[in-house]
């Protein structure tokens, strides 16, 4: 038996993209989830909210009414599906 840590997680929080545009942001095991208003894809990086982040996908499709509760939801859940390739 061994024990896990649990990830850890900042947000949601609304905020402005470089453009203006407003973004729900999640980091949910240091990968952070920056969904634009009105966008239908999740760009997906790696660092914190407020410290530095390293891009990784900008095209990760998302569905639902645009809400920092969606992109929690969603972020835990792809970060899930996504660690468990890793395993085992």
């Amino acid at each position: 038996m061994f024990y896990r840590a649990p990830y850890p997680a900042e947000g949601p929080t609304e905020a402005r993209d470089v453009s203006g545009r407003r973004v729900w942001m999640y980091m949910y095991a240091h990968f952070v989830f920056s969904w634009p208003e009105g966008a239908s894809n999740v760009h997906v990086g790696h660092g914190t909210l407020e410290g530095p982040k390293m891009t990784l996908w900008t095209d990760v499709r998302i569905a639902g009414r645009w809400s920092g509760t969606v992109l929690a939801e969603f972020g835990r859940a792809w970060v899930t599906e996504h660690l468990a390739k890793f395993s085992g």
